[in-house]
């Protein structure tokens, strides 16, 4: 499944944006209450120091919410996820093959829970998934 014309990288089917947003605002810290106004302060996902870039969310069915975002560990753009579980979001981790470029990071999760991740690499000739 490709995005629309003129976009690059894997794409993968999500839950409508109208469920997806109810589901952000229920579970994630630092949302947006319905009277404008942060409902707790924002959280810190990626590491300082380093820019980061294209984060997507998947809500699980019991509540857990994974991230996955592309982020340049000085040497190259590396893809890390973290997930909010029990009121706290863990520490990221690289999913991506180290001291090889990645990019655009899709993510989602199935109904029992299970969450999969997808996205594009250099091997250092051609663009993989």
């Amino acid at each position: 499944m490709t995005g629309p014309p003129g976009t690059r990288g894997p794409r993968i089917p999500r839950a409508p944006a109208a469920l997806l947003t109810a589901s952000a605002l229920l579970l994630l810290p630092g949302t947006l209450a319905l009277a404008g106004v942060w409902a707790t302060p924002p959280s810190d996902l990626s590491a300082p120091g380093q820019n980061a870039y294209v984060p997507q969310i998947a809500p699980g069915p019991s509540g857990v919410v994974t991230a996955v975002w592309r982020r340049s560990n000085g040497t190259a753009s590396i893809i890390q996820a973290s997930r909010y579980a029990a009121g706290a979001w863990s520490a990221p981790s690289d999913l991506s093959a180290p001291g090889q470029d990645a990019y655009a990071p899709q993510i989602a999760t199935d109904p029992s829970g299970v969450v999969t991740a997808v996205w594009y690499r250099s091997n250092g000739t051609d663009l993989i998934i």
